[in-house]
């Protein structure tokens, strides 16, 4: 059966004519021409082989030495040449910012959130073992800073706004006198004093600290822990510590339930031995 049976029968392709020489890339000094040709006499059809050689030819031209000017100046532009043709191949391109996006939706509607936007490294991107961007790629912000209704914050910026004669004076103290180690027990008793200031009555105060008791009175509430400290020891096992504050319950409300400082074993590693 011949190459162009009307069975669909595998065609195997040929080689066409090769194109004309292109010029050569230099005048003098040595340069160099490329020719081509296309496997498509006929191409290869219902899965006949591809064409078997290369589709390119290389040749070296004008070998002839240069005057020295001309040398120079024409490999410039040859250098030039190849600058611009490959440059994708070996020229690094740094990353740079995208302009910021919008800002998100807040993570909450009162009682204080927070809201996202984003960038990309991708203006332009990075390629070539260029650098990548330098900084965050997002950004926050705080949002919706206004007290929930009914909410602990709420309702002591009520009562602020209410009655300003009853206030709060506060103390503290810490565990380090000394801090406890090697195993030690931790402070007995409260970290905290408080005490009344400014006791004198507002006018109209009673009729107002009644309500305020029946329909606002607010509980403690704890604040976040500290940090913890560092490790009373540099090797072996040691201590360190963390503490919180109760925010005061005001008008009947219930304290804070739970402990206000807590103590936790460290280990940094072991102690070199002489």
């Amino acid at each position: 059966m011949n190459a162009y049976s009307n069975n669909n029968e595998f065609v195997n392709g040929n080689w066409g004519r090769w194109s004309q020489w292109t010029g050569c890339t230099l005048s003098c000094g040595g340069g160099s021409r490329k020719r081509t040709r296309s496997c498509d006499s006929p191409s290869p059809q219902y899965g006949g082989l591809y064409c078997g050689g290369r589709n390119i030819q290389v040749d070296y031209c004008n070998p002839e030495p240069c005057p020295v000017n001309v040398y120079f100046v024409e490999t410039y532009q040859y250098f030039m040449f190849l600058v611009e043709r490959f440059q994708c191949c070996f020229i690094s391109v740094h990353g740079n910012w995208s302009p910021w996006g919008h800002w998100g939706d807040c993570s909450v509607s009162c009682n204080s959130g927070l809201q996202k936007r984003f960038r990309t490294c991708t203006n332009p991107a990075p390629s070539q073992n260029g650098r990548y961007c330098v900084g965050p790629s997002e950004d926050t912000t705080s949002c919706n800073t206004e007290a929930c209704p009914g909410s602990a914050q709420y309702k002591k910026a009520k009562i602020v706004s209410v009655i300003r004669c009853y206030n709060l004076q506060k103390r503290f103290r810490t565990c380090t006198n000394p801090a406890p180690s090697q195993n030690g027990r931790y402070c007995v008793g409260p970290s905290e004093d408080t005490t009344s200031c400014n006791t004198e009555a507002c006018p109209g105060s009673d009729i107002i600290s009644y309500f305020i008791q029946i329909f606002v009175s607010v509980n403690g509430e704890w604040e976040d822990w500290s940090s913890w400290s560092e490790c009373s020891k540099t090797c072996d096992l040691g201590n360190r510590e963390r503490s919180r504050t109760c925010n005061i319950a005001l008008y009947g409300g219930q304290p804070c339930v739970g402990d206000n400082a807590q103590l936790d074993e460290c280990y940094v590693g072991p102690c070199s031995k002489k």
